[in-house]
């Protein structure tokens, strides 16, 4: 009953940012995880729908022809990876020995995620801020506590997902090409390993950049987000920046459509 009035809390706060005022007797029910509130089998159908939209946008790659639809990522295909097996990152000093290659790691602070194992949701962005910067925590600051309603809603915490940004200092221009962020930044290829270690039902990209660096494509994100695509077999999700929401409160309204869908993978 606890989670369950937790997670009620979590979808107030985060209706709150989206504008929305007054609950009726119907609105306020906790039998339901995802706050749907839709019959059993409707969900169930929702569900299959959702998984059929999700083979809908996975190709198989054709190595001799460039296919005009996303294929399935696999790991060889998004980054090099020395070894077949994914060690986890337990200590600070490995990441830094990745960083300790790079020209930007003088001139700026990285920023370290803490690996996690066997988490429902992996949240990927571009690179940290400022405030992310100075207190040497990802997603922190004003798009941090963005970050929490958005978690909180879901009926998640800080402790069953990952967070993680694709370029662990603010060297990177969002402008950058997909192959730009390989050549130049070593941290990049930290990705897919962190990704893999923590074993996510489900992987959601905040913005333009980790969307295509995660599904290798030159698609922008207005194409991409609303739809299922796969990285190495799991289901991605890409969706708005949170800086976007930040400066454009409307999309935070088509950001929560695509949580939503989210959530009815993990439950």
């Amino acid at each position: 009953m606890l989670d369950l009035i937790k997670n009620l809390k979590g979808r107030i706060e985060w209706d709150r940012e989206l504008g929305l005022q007054g609950y009726s007797k119907e609105d306020v029910r906790l039998d339901i995880p995802d706050f749907e509130y839709s019959p059993v089998k409707q969900q169930a159908d929702e569900i299959q729908n959702i998984s059929a939209n999700i083979s809908a946008n996975t190709v198989q790659p054709d190595l001799h022809k460039q296919s005009e639809k996303l294929p399935v990522v696999s790991i060889e295909q998004n980054v090099i990876i020395p070894e077949n097996n994914f060690p986890v990152f337990s200590s600070k000093n490995e990441q830094e020995n990745i960083c300790s290659n790079c020209n930007f790691f003088r001139r700026f602070k990285p920023v370290y995620e803490t690996p996690v194992l066997n988490v429902k949701v992996a949240f990927v962005g571009d690179m940290p801020d400022e405030s992310e910067a100075a207190v040497g925590i990802p997603f922190a600051g004003e798009r941090g506590m963005l970050l929490n309603k958005m978690i909180k809603a879901m009926g998640l915490n800080r402790d069953n997902v990952l967070l993680l940004n694709i370029v662990k200092c603010q060297g990177l221009n969002p402008k950058n090409s997909i192959e730009h962020i390989r050549k130049s930044f070593p941290c990049s290829s930290l990705v897919a390993k962190q990704i893999m270690n923590a074993n996510p039902k489900v992987i959601v990209a905040l913005g333009q950049t980790p969307a295509r660096f995660l599904l290798n494509t030159g698609k922008t994100i207005n194409e991409l987000r609303g739809n299922f695509f796969k990285f190495n077999n799991i289901p991605l999700m890409p969706t708005y920046h949170l800086n976007y929401m930040l400066k454009k409160s409307e999309a935070k309204k088509p950001v929560w459509e695509d949580l939503k869908n989210v959530m009815k993978l993990i439950n």
